[in-house]
C-alpha cells in the first residue's frame, strides 16, 4: 500500500472519530442552551443560589461552543488534506 492511501485511512479514521465527538459536543451544548435559558428564567425571579447556578451554567456555553467550533475546524483541515491527497492518487 502506497503512502498516499495509508495517510487517506488515517484521515477517514480521524474523520469518523471527530463526526461522533462533534453529535457528542452538539447534543452536549444543546442540553446546556436548555439549562441556560431554564436558570435565567430562575434567576429572574430566585434567590441568590438561582443566580449562582445561573453564571455558573453562563459561564459553560462558550467552553462547548468553542469545542465544537475546534472539532469543526480540524474537520475541516482533514477534509483539505484528504482532497489534496485523492488529487494526487487521480
Amino acid at each position: 500500500m502506497r503512502r498516499v492511501e495509508k495517510k487517506l485511512f488515517r484521515i477517514n479514521d480521524e474523520l469518523a472519530a471527530l463526526a461522533e465527538e462533534e453529535r457528542r459536543l452538539a447534543a452536549e451544548l444543546a442540553e446546556h442552551e436548555r439549562l441556560h435559558h431554564d436558570a435565567r428564567l430562575d434567576a429572574v425571579d430566585g434567590s441568590a443560589d438561582d443566580r449562582a447556578a445561573f453564571k455558573e451554567i453562563e459561564a459553560d456555553l462558550p467552553r462547548f461552543q468553542r469545542a465544537l467550533s475546534q472539532v469543526r475546524q480540524r474537520q475541516g483541515e482533514l477534509a483539505e488534506q484528504r482532497a489534496r491527497l485523492l488529487a494526487k492518487l487521480g
